[in-house]
């Protein structure tokens, strides 16, 4: 996946390179003509003056040394880019959490609403929203200390009937004791899925959404499955047993020495 994005941006970049290198050769090559038609057609009697002539030469060395540092930096771009996109590639699978006001709520597993509060507050309210910006459901958190905070959305609206799959939108709403606002910074979290890339911006796929490299806070390993625990645990006893097995046949095969 990531080297059609690395072959698109080397295209674009070297179009742009050798569109900049045709310029300075189209601009090198008319100063050229210039100068020689000058140095042709001069006056014997008022000769082009040295100090002139060097002065024009050492503007087309600092136009040439110009083009190659842009050919330099594009290289230099490309390679960046390859990093970054190489780098991207061990997000996919890993558990993140972003900055956003987004869930995705998928009709079986209720979403965690997370967010940081900036102070301590009384009184939480998060406010659960649609695509539409419709109000969908209000939840009363109480009471909460400064930090991290997470509540549990059972995806049902305030009339208690179950809404349908999609990405929704929250907000935090919060007081402390003397009435006055606390601010609050709402996260998104998720497995990344995949990415994609737009305009050179590399974006991880989390529930559907895409979420900035840059906006990404947090990022840990999935936890393991049921099945994997106990696939472990099954092989944990089955080399247990054998050693034990293999133990006792030992005992027995051994001869005793009187």
């Amino acid at each position: 996946m990531i080297e059609p994005v690395v072959n698109t941006l080397s295209t674009a970049n070297t179009t742009q390179s050798s569109n900049a290198t045709d310029k300075a050769s189209e601009i090198a090559n008319t100063f050229y003509k210039l100068l020689t038609t000058q140095i042709q057609y001069q006056d014997p009697l008022n000769p082009i003056e040295n100090t002139e002539f060097t002065s024009q030469l050492a503007q087309l060395s600092s136009v040439e040394q110009l083009q190659g540092v842009n050919k330099n930096l594009t290289y230099l771009q490309l390679y960046m880019a390859s990093i970054n996109n190489s780098q991207a590639l061990s997000f996919i699978g890993k558990e993140i959490k972003a900055t956003g006001n987004t869930v995705y709520w998928d009709e079986s597993n209720s979403p965690n609403l997370n967010y940081t509060l900036n102070g301590e507050a009384s009184r939480v309210i998060v406010n659960v929203f649609d695509q539409n910006n419709t109000l969908v459901r209000t939840i009363h958190a109480g009471q909460q200390s400064k930090g991290d905070q997470s509540i549990v959305w059972d995806g049902r609206d305030n009339k208690g009937n179950a809404v349908g799959k999609g990405i929704y939108k929250f907000e935090v709403l919060a007081t402390n004791t003397e009435g006055n606002p606390v601010s609050a910074t709402t996260m998104l979290s998720g497995r990344v899925e995949g990415l994609t890339f737009e305009n050179g911006v590399t974006y991880v796929m989390v529930n559907g959404q895409k979420v900035a490299i840059g906006d990404i806070i947090s990022i840990a390993a999935p936890p393991e499955t049921t099945t994997q625990t106990t696939q472990q645990q099954d092989t944990g006893d089955i080399i247990t047993k054998t050693i034990k097995t293999l133990g006792k046949a030992a005992l027995i095969a051994a001869p005793i020495v009187l």
